[in-house]
């Protein structure tokens, strides 16, 4: 049972961006205004596995492209990108999402929607300062704003202490930005 409920925090904002991802962006299209041009983003691409391998003070295994999607003018592009220790005595894994959206004022939207999924599950919501332009800790992760186009899902397991897991989520989400 304790190896389900970490599984159900990763499994639960992929399953809920999936499931409503292409049907809320093209039923409001004409509503939403385009900023930018759409790109394809590569999270594995924003953050090396040296440098993961510093902020957990661990050695890691090679990381591992996920899901991705190339955006046009109706939807959104998102990538994904794991990470997990080589070490079997202190497993840590890492899975970085990016999402990127041309369009203007998403993000007020998405920042309710995963706000209220979190409250209707239970699952108390930490505000964090210092990252992005709206950041909160939910579960196991970090879930970073940044301007009008970048959403952040920074998920940590295998590390016990909250403070600690917020920290170095917060340094990993710092780096990713950084990079973008």
């Amino acid at each position: 049972m304790k190896i389900l409920l970490p599984i159900f925090f990763f499994l639960a904002p992929f399953i809920f961006f999936s499931c409503g991802e292409e049907k809320t962006e093209s039923t409001k299209q004409d509503e939403k205004k385009v900023i930018v041009e759409p790109k394809e983003i590569d999270a594995c691409s924003f953050l090396d596995k040296e440098e993961v391998e510093k902020i957990f003070d661990i050695k890691m295994k090679d990381p591992k492209k996920g899901r991705s999607q190339k955006g046009d003018a109706n939807t959104a592009s998102f990538s994904e990108c794991s990470f997990e220790s080589d070490n079997e005595d202190a497993k840590i894994f890492l899975s970085v999402y990016i999402r990127f959206t041309p369009f203007k004022d998403e993000y007020h939207t998405t920042i309710q929607n995963v706000r209220n999924s979190f409250k209707q599950s239970g699952i108390e919501v930490t505000n964090i300062e210092g990252i992005g332009e709206v950041a909160f800790w939910g579960g196991n992760q970090l879930h970073v704003f940044k301007g009008d186009n970048y959403y952040l899902i920074i998920t940590l397991l295998g590390t016990r202490e909250s403070g600690e897991a917020i920290e170095k989520a917060k340094d990993v989400a710092s780096h990713v930005i950084g990079n973008i």
